[in-house]
């Protein structure tokens, strides 16, 4: 379960920050590789989540508020 999760996130992850491509790469790097590059490839890609969603609010600080604004 706990793969599961882990392959879903980051699918989601590489396919909001750089698009379709990138899912054939996440396969790839899953199942194929040992664990040690796999579990860095994870740690590369959450970091590359987390900064993108800074990025996205510092750039766009209006967007959110809007969004959540009844």
């Amino acid at each position: 379960m706990l793969r599961f999760t882990t392959l879903y996130f980051l699918i989601n992850t590489l396919h909001y920050a750089y698009g379709h491509p990138s899912l054939v790469l996440v396969l790839r790097e899953m199942f194929v590789s040992n664990f040690r590059r796999t579990s860095i490839f994870i740690l590369t890609s959450m970091i590359v989540f987390i900064l993108t969603i800074i990025i996205s609010i510092a750039i766009f600080p209006t967007y959110k508020l809007d969004r959540y604004d009844f």
